[in-house]
């Protein structure tokens, strides 16, 4: 079992992330980062250390010392350490994603961990697309991108019925993934939890991916998530429990 890092690590690497961020405008926030890691752990070809780590770091970031920089990268490679053995390995898995938390908004804001977890789909963009020949994994990943346009959770709901005409083409596309977004929560409301919140859609959208890639032949056999329930009438049915 990866020890996870605890609360007082977590905040040093949040803080020096975004420090890098800041001074670089490259680089990922923790969060980004923690989404990233959980799409390589669910990716179908293996991602080593070297191919990932300058997509989370800016390339040339100036650390105060070199004790700073190992202090950085052994946090970094645990944590992704500890992804990979929670989504890859652990029955059930914790999954706890990274959220950003705005000041006095005690919403997470779930774009920053999305845009993470698509960044780490594109790495392996074909080899994802050759192990997920149904549709509805295309969808789920398509409900993923869209969750990466929302805005800070502070901002009104309204504000996404408005249709700016001065949108250029990429901005009225980023106004339909969110209103796709949008229509899959109302739908899960109104099916499953009317107080469900855009992190209970994240999951599940991520363990139904983990059940396609991961245990595609668990589907005629008992429930991975320990309920004693049959896969299909479970976790990997259209009325998925979260557990």
């Amino acid at each position: 079992m990866i020890k996870p890092l605890s609360e007082a690590e977590l905040e040093w690497l949040a803080e020096t992330m975004g420090q890098i961020q800041l001074n670089t405008e490259e680089g990922m926030s923790l969060s980004m980062a923690d989404g990233f890691f959980t799409a390589l752990a669910l990716a179908p070809t293996a991602v080593c250390s070297t191919e990932w780590l300058s997509w989370v770091l800016a390339e040339e970031c100036d650390l105060a010392n070199p004790q700073t920089e190992q202090r950085l990268l052994s946090l970094l490679m645990r944590h992704f350490n500890r992804v990979q053995y929670v989504i890859r390995q652990q029955q059930p898995p914790e999954f706890e994603p990274v959220f950003l938390y705005q000041v006095d908004n005690e919403k997470p804001w779930v774009a920053d961990w999305c845009h993470g977890f698509i960044a780490g789909v594109n790495i392996a963009q074909d080899s994802w697309q050759l192990a997920m020949p149904r549709e509805e994994d295309a969808l789920t990943l398509e409900l993923l991108v869209g969750m990466s346009t929302l805005l800070p959770p502070d901002v009104d709901a309204s504000f996404y019925a408005v249709i700016d005409a001065e949108d250029d083409e990429a901005g009225q596309m980023a106004r339909q993934m969110r209103a796709a977004a949008f229509d899959a929560l109302d739908a899960y409301r109104l099916k499953f939890d009317p107080n469900a919140q855009w992190e209970q859609l994240l999951e599940v959208c991520v363990m139904s991916l983990r059940d396609q890639l991961l245990h595609p032949e668990t589907v005629a056999d008992l429930c991975p998530c320990g309920s004693g329930k049959a896969f299909t009438d479970c976790c990997g049915g259209s009325h998925r429990q979260l557990h």
